[in-house]
């Protein structure tokens, strides 16, 4: 690493955002803050602030490429992973951009299967003389959709937002071809 790349500053650095890097990185790594961690904690903390010491003294200097610092493997290995993270997009943009893009897909396949289909049910009075058993086929969609697939022509049918206050006195039957879709 070249010494400016140690205090994380630009090569083109003027003196006054030299300084203020090198004391941020002092703040962090002084020994004194490392008393009672352990012995490669501290070991590790004197070995970042000696390098941004001799940064610093070559920077103050004017000194700006002759010393390069060596890093070791584990380093290296940190300082790859440090940068491909900071390349990528911070994980809460990630997750906004996804929940968007879930928001319009279920809003273009809801479009979608409203404009597929003639789709809102009809509702007719129950009719006392004819005896029917129930057929609650998909209620618990319905519950949650407000929508029910006619098993008969495979359409999508619509209820009305108050169907179930009124399921005990009518019966719901698929626009499209006149079949029986809810009925208690």
């Amino acid at each position: 690493m070249k010494s400016w790349e140690v205090l994380g500053v630009s090569a083109k650095a003027n003196k006054a955002q030299i300084t203020q890097a090198y004391r941020t990185l002092a703040y962090i790594f002084h020994p004194d803050r490392f008393a009672d961690a352990p012995k490669h904690v501290q070991d590790e903390a004197a070995r970042r602030m000696a390098q941004a010491n001799k940064a610093y003294e070559l920077l103050r200097k004017g000194r700006r490429e002759e010393v390069t610092f060596t890093l070791s493997v584990d380093e290296r290995v940190h300082a790859q992973r440090v940068a491909h993270a900071r390349s990528q997009p911070a994980w809460n943009q990630v997750v906004r951009e996804r929940a968007k893009a879930e928001a319009r897909a279920k809003a273009t396949r809801e479009a979608r299967e409203r404009a597929m289909t003639n789709g809102q049910a009809r509702a007719k009075p129950k009719n006392p003389r004819q005896h029917s058993s129930s057929v609650m086929a998909g209620m618990g969609e319905a519950l949650h959709t407000g929508k029910l697939y006619c098993r008969g022509c495979q359409s999508i049918q619509w209820l009305p937002p108050d169907w179930k206050a009124q399921l005990d006195r009518l019966d719901f039957f698929c626009s499209v071809c006149d079949r029986i879709i809810l009925s208690r």
